[in-house]
C-alpha cells in the first residue's frame, strides 16, 4: 500500500489506521477532476478497493505557522 501511494505525488501523507479503513491519506489536487483522476488511478491495481473523500472547504481553526511564531528567549545574568 505505502508504495502504490508513495507512487502518487498528489498524496502529501498517509497513515495506517484500525478500524474499517486501512489506511487514510491526506491528498492534494487542482480540482475535483483531477481527484477523480487520482482514485481511479490508486484503484486500477486492486490494492485500493474502496475509497471514501472528504473535501476541504476552509480553514476553521489552525495553529500559528511558524513564522507567526515568536522565537523563545531568555536572558540569564550569571551571579557569581
Amino acid at each position: 500500500m505505502a508504495e502504490t501511494l508513495r507512487q502518487h505525488p498528489e498524496v502529501v501523507e498517509a497513515w495506517s489506521v484500525t478500524g474499517e479503513p486501512d489506511a487514510i491519506a491526506r491528498v492534494r489536487t487542482q480540482d475535483n477532476s483531477d481527484l477523480e483522476r487520482l482514485i481511479i488511478d490508486l484503484q486500477r491495481n486492486g490494492m485500493v478497493e474502496r475509497t471514501h473523500s472528504l473535501v476541504v472547504l476552509s480553514r476553521l481553526v489552525g495553529a500559528p505557522r511558524h513564522r507567526d511564531v515568536q522565537p523563545w528567549s531568555s536572558n540569564i545574568d550569571d551571579q557569581d
